[in-house]
């Protein structure tokens, strides 16, 4: 009997954990919020079984966008993120992309992009929906058209050039991310 008193005293120690009358505390290893809580009281645990709680750190947050192929083209890890939320009327959060997947999603033709948030007052909760607009420096020497002159077929995309009164050339075109109603031309 001694023994297993030993053995249940080191595990208790070997956790940290605090018997408190008849409860037993255990803190836990990080600071953080729970966020997912899979126990109930009175239920019997092992150490082979699922976690217990789910402990985040929500000082910051990561918002994931989906952004169309061909407008990710532009985006770099470092540029500046606004996002907007239902959930926080009025507030336009500031943050940088972290990282742009090297994977498109191949049934919506998106892209995810990392973006990181300060969220130090805790405001923002994981999983709501946001909206999410990037300010991407484009090319020096990009010319810019307006972008209800740009005509794709869903594979290329083309304008049309005046060549001389009244005759106009197709000529195909590579055009970056639409802004205020303007594309710039990357090449083409």
């Amino acid at each position: 009997a001694e023994v297993a008193l030993r053995l249940a005293d080191a595990k208790i120690a070997s956790v940290r954990a605090t018997p408190e009358g008849r409860e037993l505390v255990i803190p836990a290893p990080r600071n953080g919020v729970v966020v997912e809580k899979t126990v109930v009281v009175n239920q019997q645990v092992s150490s082979d079984g699922p976690s217990l709680m789910v402990v985040a750190d929500l000082s910051s947050v990561w918002v994931i966008a989906d952004v169309f192929e061909n407008q990710a083209i532009d985006l770099r890890p470092g540029d500046v993120a606004e996002v907007t939320t239902p959930s926080l009327p009025g507030a336009t959060l500031t943050g940088r992309v972290l990282m742009l997947s090297s994977i498109g999603d191949p049934e919506r033709h998106t892209l995810p992009v990392r973006v990181r948030l300060a969220n130090a007052d805790r405001r923002l909760r994981p999983n709501v929906y946001a909206r999410v607009r990037f300010s991407v420096q484009q090319p020096q020497a990009a010319l810019e058209i307006p972008a209800s002159a740009i005509v794709s077929d869903g594979e290329h995309q083309y304008v049309y050039v005046q060549d001389k009164p009244g005759h106009f050339v197709r000529r195909e075109v590579v055009a970056g991310s639409a802004h205020e109603g303007r594309m710039p031309i990357i090449n083409g």
